[in-house]
């Protein structure tokens, strides 16, 4: 088995006291050294020779990981067969000929944004990810990007929470993958971008705040608040309740819905609509347990499933300050959604049922072809999670 190891010689040392960091490529119990343009000094070394100096180990780490990618793609008995010199050969020919092609992460990013059909929220996402990347690296070329790299960048955004890092991760991602199905032609053997580094950068989770879900108790206490709220409160904790009561609807969907026919109503999810081939459709039954708040939240005119409401941001506000007046941990919209999926799981609903109500894709993507979704299974597992709770009457 083919290894690689960055290594420091003593015996290599040259004039100015510097060393060279060479990778050790081990093959069948024979080992080779290629140079590298990492150079480190004694103060960077332990007694031992390993690299201690954190931004010259992270430089050799980037250039085993450049070696591990170029073989990647070997068939394991061909690289089996392979001697240390043959497998070095290939590494460089893989290398040079991804050096051969320039093309600007930045640049590339910028020309294709305005492309994209995805929804403004999405594509200002996209902008936030490169904003932050660009402070990181002003210029970059799509073959320079390494694992490294992006977990030092990754370290680096400061008062950026691991799922905003992960977005952002997913953003750039997704980018850099266009740009390999564009430059590549594998049919062809020309492969202009042979890396994908965003596969090896994982981003350690964090504690979900705001976001976790409420047991029975607690959604029941919410149910059971009183008229004595102020009037934004109330409206705020109206439509978190006939979010959960429409199965963890998102609050940019209740916004667009359209009024309810003959007791339902039909929407496509706006995450997701413009990039799923079923538009990411639902119909949702509208459950009588929803009648209060549809009562003081719904269109005048007939026209959608509620009137204008504030915007986000306030919603979100109004929904702290009254988990604050009532000594309750901070939650937001999406706590309801949370809750209606882990209750929906715990009351016995199966979980591509889960998926279906929260307007997921799912896991059976053959089985989507095929098999017509059941809407009256989705909403009678909504019907079996609002059974477990006492309503207010409309």
């Amino acid at each position: 088995m083919v290894t690689f190891k960055a290594v420091v010689h003593s015996h290599q040392r040259r004039q100015d006291g510097s060393y060279n960091v060479k990778i050790r490529i081990t093959q069948h119990r024979r080992s080779i050294y290629v140079p590298t343009s990492v150079t480190v000094r004694p103060a960077d070394l332990t007694r031992s020779l390993n690299i201690k100096n954190p931004v010259a180990a992270a430089r050799a780490a980037a250039v085993v990981r450049g070696m591990w990618d170029a073989v990647a793609g070997i068939p394991p008995f061909t690289l089996d067969a392979m001697d240390a010199e043959e497998i070095a050969a290939y590494i460089r020919r893989e290398q040079a000929r991804g050096a051969e092609f320039r093309l600007d992460f930045f640049d590339w990013a910028d020309a294709v944004l305005p492309t994209l059909k995805r929804e403004p929220g999405t594509i200002r996402g996209y902008r936030a990810a490169l904003a932050s990347f660009r402070r990181y690296r002003e210029r970059v070329d799509v073959n320079e990007i390494t694992a490294a790299m992006l977990e030092a960048w990754l370290e680096g955004a400061k008062g950026v929470g691991a799922n905003t890092q992960r977005a952002y991760l997913s953003k750039l991602a997704a980018l850099y993958g266009m740009a390999r199905r564009k430059y590549n032609d594998e049919d062809a053997g020309v492969i202009r971008i042979p890396r994908d580094p965003f596969a090896r950068v994982k981003v350690k989770p964090e504690p979900s705040h705001g976001q976790r879900a409420f047991t029975v108790a607690e959604m029941q206490a919410l149910i059971n608040e009183g008229d004595g709220l102020p009037w934004a409160q109330r409206r705020s904790l109206d439509l978190f309740l006939l979010s959960f009561c429409l199965m963890g609807m998102n609050e940019a969907d209740l916004r667009e819905a359209p009024a309810p026919k003959d007791g339902w109503f039909v929407y496509h999810r706006k995450k997701t609509r413009n990039h799923r081939a079923d538009r990411a459709e639902m119909h949702v039954r509208v459950p009588a347990e929803a009648a209060p708040y549809l009562r003081r939240l719904g269109d005048p005119t007939g026209r959608m499933l509620l009137r204008p409401l504030a915007n986000k941001s306030e919603i979100w506000e109004h929904l702290q300050a009254y988990a604050d007046s009532r000594g309750l941990e901070r939650f937001s919209m999406g706590a309801a959604r949370h809750t209606w999926a882990t209750l929906a799981r715990r009351s016995g609903v199966e979980k591509a049922t889960v998926d279906e109500g929260l307007a997921h894709k799912g896991d059976f993507a053959i089985a989507d072809i095929y098999i017509d979704r059941d809407w009256d299974i989705i909403n009678n597992a909504n019907k079996s999670v609002l059974a477990l709770f006492v309503w207010p009457e409309a």
